[in-house]
Formats: C-alpha cells, sequence, structure tokens
C-alpha cells in the first residue's frame, strides 16, 4: 500500500511553489464514488451476517449494516493510518495504527475515543483481539505486544520474546491466543497474554500476515509467497499446506474447524472447506491487493484491500460482488472562459495560461512530481485544477497564484467541472467522484 500520510508528502514536495496558506484540515471536497470512500482499506471486522466494520489510511472507518449494499462513513477524529479492527459485539469495538493510535467505540462507532498506551506516538500497531469486554490484546512493530486489562483506560507492554514485526493475532479462548509476524514469527500465550513463547514455525524466510484460530489448539496462518501453515495441537508444530499460489497471503479467516478463506496479492482469494488439505482459487473480479477478510458463517464474508475495494460475498466464495469499483481513463485539459481567456494544464506541473486567444501562452507554475489533467474556470479569474497525486489547487487571481486544496483522495484525479464558483465536479482513477458546493474550500 501506498499509504495516503506518505502520498500526502510527495504532494507537499511537489507543489512547494504553491502558498503555504492551505491547511489539510477538512474542506468542501468529498467523496461520491466509489462510495463512501476511496482510501486503502487495510482490515475488516465482520460482526453479523449485515453488519461489518472496516478501517484503512488517513483515519477511514466504515460500516455497513446491510450486508454492504450501503456503506456509512465514520468519524474516526485521526488521519493516522489504522491497520487493525475487532469488534466483540455490534457496540464494543477497538481500531489500531501508526503513531501508537488505538481508538474504542462503545456505541457501534458513533464515536470513537483516542485510548492511552505507555508509548505515546513512537509506535504502530497493527493487529487487535478481543479477549471479554476488559481484556485486549494488542501486536505490532519490533515485537510488540500491548495488554489492557480495564477496557483501554491503561495499556502494559508485555515481553513477546521477538523483536520481529507482529502483523496480527487471534484468540481460540479466553486464555489461548497466537501472535504472527515478520521472519516466520510465531508466539503463544495460554493465559490470556501475561506470558508469550515464541514457536517454530519452519518458515523463517517468509513473513507471516494473517492468522485465525477456531479453538485453543486448532489454527491457520498465512504470508509471503502463498505460504499457509496449519496447527492442531496449538502450536506445538505447524504443518505446510499447499495453496497453490505464489501471491502473498495477507489475511485469513475460518468459521470453524474445516471451513476457511485467504485472500492477498492481485486479487488473490484461496477457499478451503476440509481444513486445509486442499485449497481453491476462487474469482475475485478484482487484481487489486486484498488485505482483510472476514466471515461470520460458511457462507457471508467480506473482504478489502487497496484503493478502498470492498469484496461481498452470500455464497462461500462462489461469487464475489464489487461494493467499490472504477476506471483507469487519462485525461489532459483546457479551459477558456471567452474568446482570448484559457489556462492548459499537462505533465510535469506546467500550467499555462493565455489572454490572447492562445497567440502566446504563459507559464504560471511549473512544480515538479505533479502531473495535472483536468482543469475548469468559471471567470477570467476563478479556477480549479487536479492531477496527481490527488492534487487539487485553485486560484481567485487568473492564476498569478495558486492555493493548494485538501483532496480526500492520494489517488490521480483526471478531470473536473464547476457550475459556478462554487459548485464543481472531479472524476479520477477507480471511479473517483469528489464533490464540493464551497468551492473547494
Amino acid at each position: 500500500m501506498k499509504a495516503v500520510l506518505s502520498r500526502v508528502s510527495i504532494l507537499f514536495f511537489g507543489i512547494a511553489a504553491f502558498e503555504a496558506s492551505t491547511s489539510f484540515a477538512q474542506s468542501g471536497w468529498f467523496w461520491q464514488n466509489p462510495m463512501p470512500q476511496g482510501n486503502y482499506l487495510r482490515a475488516v471486522a465482520a460482526i453479523d451476517a449485515n453488519t461489518v466494520v472496516a478501517v484503512g489510511g488517513f483515519g477511514t472507518i466504515i460500516r455497513t449494516e446491510d450486508g454492504g449494499a450501503t456503506w456509512t462513513v465514520q468519524s474516526s477524529g485521526t488521519t493516522k493510518d489504522l491497520l487493525g479492527v475487532s469488534f466483540l459485539d455490534r457496540n464494543t469495538g477497538t481500531a489500531v495504527g501508526t503513531a501508537g493510535t488505538i481508538l474504542r467505540t462503545e456505541d457501534g462507532g458513533a464515536t470513537w475515543t483516542p485510548q492511552p498506551n505507555p508509548f505515546g506516538d513512537s509506535i504502530f500497531l497493527i493487529g487487535i483481539a478481543f479477549i471479554d469486554f476488559n481484556n485486549w490484546i494488542a501486536v505490532g512493530g519490533y515485537g510488540l505486544i500491548l495488554r489492557t486489562f480495564n477496557g483501554g483506560a491503561s495499556w502494559e507492554d508485555r515481553p513477546s520474546g521477538t523483536s520481529s514485526l507482529l502483523r496480527s493475532v487471534s484468540f481460540g479462548d479466553a486464555n489461548t491466543g497466537t501472535a504472527v509476524g515478520f521472519d516466520g514469527t510465531i508466539v503463544r500465550t495460554e493465559d490470556g497474554g501475561v506470558t508469550w513463547t515464541p514457536q517454530s514455525s519452519g518458515t523463517p524466510n517468509q513473513f507471516l500476515f494473517g492468522v485465525s484460530f477456531v479453538d485453543a489448539n486448532t489454527g491457520t496462518a498465512v504470508g509471503t509467497g502463498g505460504t499457509i501453515l496449519h496447527t492442531t495441537d496449538g502450536g506445538a508444530t505447524w504443518t505446510l499446506q499447499s495453496s497453490g499460489t505464489t501471491q502473498f497471503l495477507r489475511g485469513v479467516s475460518f468459521v470453524n474447524a474445516n471451513t476457511g478463506t485467504a485472500v492477498g496479492d492481485q486479487g488473490t482469494i484461496l477457499r478451503t472447506d476440509n481444513d486445509g488439505a486442499t485449497w481453491t482459487l476462487q474469482s475475485s473480479g478484482t487484481t487489486q491487493f486484498l488485505y482483510g477478510v472476514s466471515f461470520v458463517n460458511a457462507n457471508t464474508g467480506t473482504a478489502v484491500g487497496s484503493l478502498g475495494v470492498i469484496l461481498r460475498t452470500d455464497n462461500g466464495g462462489a461469487t464475489w460482488i464489487t461494493q467499490s469499483s472504477g476506471t483507469t481513463e487519462i485525461l489532459y485539459a483546457v479551459s477558456f472562459v471567452n474568446a482570448n481567456t484559457g489556462t492548459a494544464v499537462g505533465s510535469l506541473g506546467v500550467i499555462l495560461r493565455t489572454d490572447n486567444g492562445g497567440a502566446t501562452w504563459i507559464t504560471q507554475s511549473r512544480p515538479a512530481g505533479v502531473t495535472w489533467y483536468g482543469v475548469s474556470f468559471v471567470n477570467a479569474n476563478t479556477g480549479t485544477a487536479v492531477g496527481y497525486p490527488g492534487a487539487i489547487v485553485r486560484t481567485e487571481d487568473g492564476g498569478a497564484t495558486w492555493i493548494l486544496q485538501y483532496s480526500p483522495t492520494p489517488e490521480d484525479v483526471f478531470a473536473v467541472s464547476f457550475a459556478d464558483a462554487n459548485t464543481g465536479t472531479a472524476v479520477g482513477r477507480f471511479g473517483t467522484i469528489l464533490r464540493t458546493n464551497t468551492g473547494g474550500h
């Protein structure tokens, strides 16, 4: 994933020539397609057949209560990337992410409250698991394992026995849990996360991204190179299963000892109904990377991934329905407001202006690292340009100065059209549609 924050930093670098008076507070641009947003989604938690929560880049949290027919964006209160999410019931959930972010909700996500951690923003957390209402485990970078006994009011660091990044954690019962991560790392607890013991995966050269336990003894881990590991003795031994793919597998969900689904790069989805003895490739209908998958029963599941893709199945993966899709058309543009006055935009950040019908063109701006694909002027002074990477700029003085506006997408924006000074629509990669009623302010 190209993290939203890193893409924003590229955006700043590329348009340093513009005035720095803008801020990245929420503005008048909002998602219309893909609905409800298009940031990368990193993790998903299926609460029941209809209720699912997904989290991802730039503090994204979205929730559906109708099986994914519609999704509602929830306010997380953060712009940090969220990498993991877990719900105990319909109302009680936790999301974790970069800069030590831990968020808690007890009202189904209507409000999310930041939780303290003993390291502040110097850590990043990737996996989260509930044991009960008060006891949770979070895992992350450099072998970090955090435990709370009081519903997140305070957290303590628990020695993991590893310095490898931990990506995922799963509990089979209140006491028995497993975390997996880079370098084939597997660590196990049998006392509710108080102490952790390293286990041998037999795959020291592979990274393990996901793990799912259905009881204290039976679990599956997935990772790089199509790696699938299975244990029936609580991790005392792990057996390598044949996945039939070399794609990285990044998420796994089992609903019982036999039935499970793994997802990964290039839209890879694998299904087993015999405890992993055989895995069958399913058609996902996408080539986007899939990072998380969650099933509530043998038939009903949701997978999420890059560029806001959401896939849904109600028949055990025989078919997957895309709930966010898009286009990849590329546009360059010119906008004239009368016979003489026009602006053209294009590659290498060029913005050109003519006041004599194109007899001569004056370069107004040429920032490095930006490509402009679309432009729209409503009068000689007021115009907007859009492009790569997710860039939106506005001028109200005929292009003498261009002001960077907050853009809710890191993806290419290919075209823009304003009906008046305030009302505009922009479109771009992967079906992105952005709308403003305030001139983008």
